[in-house]
């Protein structure tokens, strides 16, 4: 079966083409997680998350000749991992954004009533 082909029976939902769809594309596009997310069961969780996303964009998927499907399921997974990658970044900054901007009662005690009133002196007035 083409791509052609494979595009045109998963739109009617046919269920063997999108197992000639997984089995077509899946070699690539989990090459493409683990190259970008490094470690295994991350790169799974995203490819099963853009997978579904390819599976459910199939009807917007305009073919432009051989390997037109195979490029736009890539460009669909890197985007997932780019996705989980930012999310992780966000999640990492807003731990450290926590840890510093939470000291503790003691550390307080220890700051010099100078720096307080530079601090103080520095907030915006309204």
């Amino acid at each position: 079966m083409d791509e052609r082909e494979i595009v045109e029976r998963c739109r009617k939902g046919d269920q063997t083409a999108f197992r000639e769809l997984y089995d077509t594309l899946s070699p690539q596009l989990i090459s493409i997680c683990r190259r970008y997310l490094g470690n295994t069961p991350d790169a799974e969780d995203v490819f099963q998350e853009g997978f579904v996303k390819i599976v459910n964009g199939i009807g917007g998927f305009s073919y432009r000749g051989s390997g037109s499907l195979s490029a736009w399921a890539a460009k669909v997974m890197i985007n997932s991992a780019l996705s989980q990658l930012r999310n992780k970044e966000m999640s990492v900054s807003l731990e450290s954004v926590r840890e510093v901007a939470e000291p503790t009662r003691e550390e307080v005690r220890t700051v010099p009533a100078e720096i307080l009133r530079q601090f103080v002196s520095e907030l915006p007035t309204n």
